[in-house]
């Protein structure tokens, strides 16, 4: 979705509905190949990692994406992304279509990921599988 390049450019805020019928309204800060990140607005602000794939529609983007096709395809996969965040050894609640689990990342491959549940379990999730991740400090609290 070169629009999402687009909307980064020129600092948009966007409504996403995803696949699971959820719907949020994020401040575009980063985009990535496959992926795009932000601030929620409301109710509360917090940082989330979005796949494109979980996306079903965005309601916000410019009408013009002439000059992103260049951009999009220097722009970081999903997995490098989460690399550099199981770096930082935040704590996350990384989202499936049927269930959510709460913990840091500890390891990241090409198309999978290790997250330490708050209760200590190690879950590999395939990237394929996650739909979007909440990223934060005060996210270790909970069930998983």
């Amino acid at each position: 979705m070169y629009r999402l390049s687009l909307a980064k450019k020129v600092e948009r805020t966007l409504t996403f509905t995803l696949v699971t019928g959820h719907y949020m309204t994020v401040n575009l800060s980063t985009v990535g190949r496959d992926w795009v990140a932000g601030i929620t607005t409301a109710p509360l602000q917090q940082a989330v990692v979005l796949r494109v794939a979980a996306l079903e529609s965005v309601e916000g983007l410019p009408e013009d994406d002439s000059d992103v096709e260049a951009v999009v395809h220097r722009n970081p996969t999903l997995s490098l992304m989460l690399e550099n965040l199981s770096r930082q050894s935040k704590h996350v609640v990384v989202y499936l279509a049927t269930r959510q689990w709460r913990g840091t990342l500890c390891e990241v491959g090409a198309d999978w990921c290790d997250v330490e549940t708050v209760t200590g379990a190690l879950i590999t999730i395939p990237l394929s599988r996650v739909l979007w991740l909440s990223v934060g400090s005060d996210l270790g609290d909970g069930d998983n």
